[in-house]
């Protein structure tokens, strides 16, 4: 494309000139620790010079503090580099071949010494590590509800009490509990594990690779500092120009107070306590959650949003001190490189009414790497915060008291020097590192939370935040710090880039986007391509509002959703991401079914129903089979279900109950896939989709789904954003009847390449068209609307790709007649096979297919019946008077113990298949895709140019053609961001936030 390297041309001299000359933005970095030197280095090596570093002590590093002792340096804080796959420090010092080495303390033989003076056997320490370890990494943490204190402690003297353990005494395994909970501390800086949630949702991603690498050299881990800023000697990076740090940081500013809506021209205006005055652009604020905790209530004006609050508010932020003690002679041959503290009951006491009581903070020793006369000690937790108040002398003496003990037999020389960190007392760090807490899962917050920009009334990023504590995947690391300060630095770079390119198009005829539907996937792909200037836009609805699929509707203080309810999931699931940020979603505290009726009125026993239905779920999480069967998901369902009862799985349950029971678990489960059977579903088929449902059931809090939608238009007060206004762009009521593509093939121009004529006679013409319509709609019309006809692979994924119906039926009623005691949520329904004939004679077939009913969360008086496959078309096309008959036929058959009324005060309905704008509820893999090589894949492929294949004409949006996520909105809005982001990369727009999320493709 000519036009496109013409733009780009006229694009980087003005970039330039916007970076390098007088419109240059001042920017103003927070904190001179790793972050903030990153931040500061990555913008002045893209240009930016206009950066100042305001630094509350006499240095820069922050919490990396390498400091000269002994015959050379030592690190108070950050020590070593952990990892090397995936960590930013290692990779940028690992080019240099004598800076890292692996520390004496890696090779794993550290020692557990006991109070008496005598190691535990490696055996039996290796065995108690592992068997702890094990229990830190269990599954079973996440349905656990309370602490991880309280899991530990439990599931550790569970294990401890089985034969294997057997030989592990009464007083060890105590002492090692003790131990291991000194250990977590140091690990993750909090006070205690009784603080912390087991079920906590922690992204934490420990880089593969050593996780104890050395630092040599007189400038230790300082030396990272140098290579980031290019100041290291011998640099070779080009990249890297060596940043003048001496001149942008200013040292002794302990900034007071932000205005971060600044002054009436728009500046943010910064004030340090020293009385000076400065205005900036734009802020990045670096320093620690210790700081922001004590100060953010008087550092920020206006207060803080409430997401970056509650971040600031639910985060942790621990305390690990260390003690360096130098001798006049090496540590004895015979100390271990790590020594693990365990302490009898009765020294423990001693120790607690001794003058070093404070020293019960001490979990470790460890030698450090090129001091051989140097040992260091860990403080973790509360005692360890006590101790920084103490002087030199009793700290000294503890320590050598603690060595009488555990270096029992050992001569250590006499001590001739002292250091130690002090990081709670520090008013400029007030800790060590972050972690997550109890209240981090109370309020559903975290890093990223914390890490949100905050922007003004003109959507500029203002103020934004760096620092290890920000970091979603890495805290608590510098290499978390290091990354952030980049991301950071990104995304003012993109900012300027972006508004740069902004005024080059401008300046000249933008690409014209037509998208047709305005459902979820529809409004993403907008939503994304305004946010990177594209206003020539126009989105095509052929319905009178937005959502598509989802169809949140106001029903006296409810909302009901008539499309998709439930965010499902936590892991990878940008939308539980998303919606969590700002609080808005929370998970039941129900399970779908927990009851279960038959057709004659019986409750099944629940024990009997939760065997039952866990054994079959049990059953098929083994995916191998699956992956070696070559039929239908229905024929393995059943080839499981009947091999598990001749091998005796649910031995003393009714075989009816049992059989009641399977076919209840096969409705569901059509249900879930918007199935006429699971004989059509394809068994290899479903293994494609990344099933992340951790949590099946996640809520919008009585808000609807159609809040997502807001958030993606930015329209919630918490977002503290300039909303994007979709409807603006949005054409109602426009029903597409011909799409004429390649028309540039004739015309030779370029921004007419397409043209859409809707049935009320209007006819738009663009550069590129995204359809986003179901596939439904696409099986229904694709053959009628596209001219030329679409390519023989576009069809056959079309027609060969599978969409079902599901549909909800709400009846409200004048008063609940089903208990209320948060016992009853709704129940399955079991049929007996002479009830079910007697619904064939009556003509109620469409009845069997009513899966179950629920109790909707947060609403009294509503039940809601799903129903699924062909008998949920049938349903569709009934009058309101026969589906609510029927419907009230079931609620007595089943509930006659109930005073079930006579009918409902209010009922309504979706119809997603009769209704021609959708033509079905969602998609799945069926066997006849199977046979026909249709795939998602091939459904988003783009429709380009002859002439020009790399041109983007037509392409394809929605959950279908999310090859991971289909059948989902996380598909949905994945697609719609892949194809935006197809067409901002083909015009070479960057991305704003440094977080560009894609569909997967």
């Amino acid at each position: 494309m000519k036009w496109t390297t013409s733009l780009l041309g006229l694009l980087l001299p003005l970039l330039a000139g916007l970076v390098n000359g007088a419109e240059n933005p001042r920017i103003i970095i927070v904190g001179a620790g790793a972050a903030g030197i990153a931040a500061a280095s990555r913008l002045y090596q893209r240009g930016f010079r206009n950066i100042t570093i305001l630094e509350a002590s006499q240095r820069f590093g922050g919490r990396i503090r390498t400091t000269p002792f002994g015959s050379g340096i030592v690190e108070l804080g950050a020590q070593w580099c952990h990892g090397e796959v995936g960590n930013v420090v290692y990779q940028l010092a690992s080019v240099y071949p004598t800076l890292l080495k692996s520390s004496i303390i890696a090779d794993e033989d550290a020692v557990l010494i006991r109070s008496s003076g005598a190691p535990v056997p490696e055996a039996v320490a290796d065995r108690l590590q592992t068997m702890a370890e094990g229990i830190i990494e269990s599954e079973q943490r996440d349905s656990f509800a309370g602490s991880l204190g309280d899991f530990f402690t439990q599931k550790y003297w569970e294990t401890l009490a089985t034969a294997a353990y057997k030989d592990i005494s009464r007083d060890l395994a105590e002492q090692f509990l003790v131990y291991y909970h000194n250990y977590e501390r140091g690990y993750t800086a909090y006070d205690s594990w009784f603080e912390v949630a087991a079920s906590e949702t922690d992204g934490y991603v420990e880089p593969a690779g050593n996780q104890d690498i050395a630092w040599n050299g007189k400038k230790g881990f300082s030396s990272i500092l140098d290579i980031v800023s290019g100041n290291y000697p011998g640099t070779t990076n080009t990249s890297l120009t060596p940043v003048p740090l001496s001149s942008l940081i200013k040292y002794g500013k302990f900034v007071s107070n932000i205005q971060w809506k600044g002054s009436s021209d728009g500046d943010v205006i910064v004030k340090a306590q020293d009385g000076t005055t400065y205005e900036a652009d734009n802020v990045i604020v670096t320093v620690s959650l210790g700081v922001l905790k004590e100060n953010s209530a008087t550092m920020f004006t206006p207060a803080l949003p409430t997401v970056n609050q509650q971040a600031i508010t639910g985060l942790y932020f621990g305390t690990v001190n260390k003690i360096f003690v130098l001798f006049d002679a090496p540590i004895p041959e015979d100390f271990p490189n790590t020594v693990h503290l365990l302490w009898y009951k009765s020294d423990l006491n001693a120790l607690r009414l001794s003058p070093h009581a404070w020293a019960e903070a001490i979990s470790t020793f460890f030698r450090i790497d090129n001091q051989p006369n140097v040992l260091m000690a860990w403080m973790n937790g509360a005692e360890g915060r006590r101790a920084e108040y103490l002087r030199d002398a009793p700290i000294r003496d503890g320590v050598l008291y603690l060595l009488k003990i555990f270096g029992k037999g050992l001569k250590f020389g006499n001590v001739t020097g002292l250091l130690r960190s002090k990081w709670s007392s520090d008013r400029l760090y007030r800790g060590s590192y972050s972690s997550r807490s109890i209240t981090t899962e109370n309020l559903n917050t975290g890093a990223r939370a914390l890490g949100t920009p905050v922007r003004n009334a003109a959507n500029e990023p203002v103020l934004l935040f760096a620092g290890e504590a920000t970091n979603p995947t890495h805290y608590s690391t510098v290499h978390g710090a290091i990354d952030s300060g980049f991301r950071e630095a990104n995304r003012l770079i993109r900012y300027y880039t972006n508004h740069s390119f902004r005024i080059v198009v401008m300046s000249r005829r933008a690409p014209s986007i037509l998208i047709v539907g305005a459902g979820s996937a529809g409004i993403a792909a907008a939503t994304r391509l305004l946010e990177r200037g594209f206003s020539n836009l126009t989105i095509l609805e052929a319905e009178d509002r937005l959502g598509g699929r989802i169809h949140s509707v106001r029903r006296g203080n409810n909302v009901l959703d008539y499309g998709a309810q439930w965010v499902h999931g936590k892991d990878n699931n940008f939308i539980y991401d998303m919606a969590s940020r700002y609080g808005l979603i929370e998970v039941e505290q129900h399970k779908e079914n927990t009851l279960y009726y038959t057709s004659t009125g019986e409750l099944i026993p629940k024990e009997t129903s939760d065997r039952v239905i866990n054994t079959l779920y049990a059953l098929l999480e083994d995916v191998d089979n699956l992956q070696s069967f070559t039929g239908s998901l229905g024929a393995y369902y059943d080839q499981v279900f009947y091999e598990a009862v001749r091998a005796g799985k649910f031995a003393g349950i009714d075989q009816r109950t049992c059989y009641q029971l399977y076919q209840f678990f096969i409705k569901y489960h059509n249900t879930y896939n918007a199935t006429d059977t699971l004989h059509e579903v394809s068994g290899a088929g479903l293994l494609e989709f990344e099933d992340n449902q951790d949590e099946f059931l996640i809520n919008w809090k009585n808000r609807g789904f159609h809040t997502l939608l807001d958030l993606l238009m930015r329209k919630l007060p918490e977002q503290n954003s300039t909303p994007i206004p979709v409807e603006e762009y949005t054409k109602f009521n426009h029903v597409v009847k011909l799409i004429k593509w390649n028309e540039a093939e004739n015309q030779q121009d370029p921004h007419h390449r397409v043209s859409v004529t809707c049935s009320n006679g209007a006819t738009f013409s663009a550069t590129h068209l995204i359809v986003t319509v179901s596939l439904g709609v696409l099986q229904d019309m694709h053959s009628v609307w596209f001219v030329p006809a679409l390519p023989e692979p576009k069809q056959n994924a079309i027609e060969g790709l599978y969409i079902g119906t599901i549909d909800k039926m709400f009846l409200e009623f004048d008063k609940p007649f089903w208990p209320r005691d948060n016992s009853w949520h709704g129940f399955g329904l079991l049929w007996e096979p002479d009830d079910l004939e007697q619904l064939r004679r009556d003509g109620r077939q469409w009845l069997r297919s009513v899966c179950a009913f629920f109790v909707p969360d947060r609403t009294e008086r509503l039940l809601v019946g799903w129903i699924y496959g062909q008998d949920a078309r049938t349903m569709e096309a009934l009058s309101e008077a026969l589906v609510i008959d029927g419907l009230m036929y079931l609620l007595r058959k089943f509930l006659p113990h109930m005073r079930v009324p006579a009918g409902p005060s209010w009922f309504s309905r979706s119809r997603w298949y009769s209704n021609p704008h959708f033509r079905g509820s969602y998609s799945s893999r069926s066997m006849k895709s199977d046979a026909m090589q249709a795939t998602a894949t091939e459904l988003a492929k783009p429709l380009t140019a002859s002439q020009d294949p790399h041109v983007p004409i037509v392409q394809f949006a929605g959950e279908a053609s999310h090859p991971q996520f289909y059948s989902t909105v996380q598909g949905a809005v994945g697609s719609g961001w892949r194809e935006a982001d197809r067409l901002i990369e083909f015009y070479e727009i960057p991305t704003d936030d440094g977080q560009t999320l894609k569909g997967k493709l």
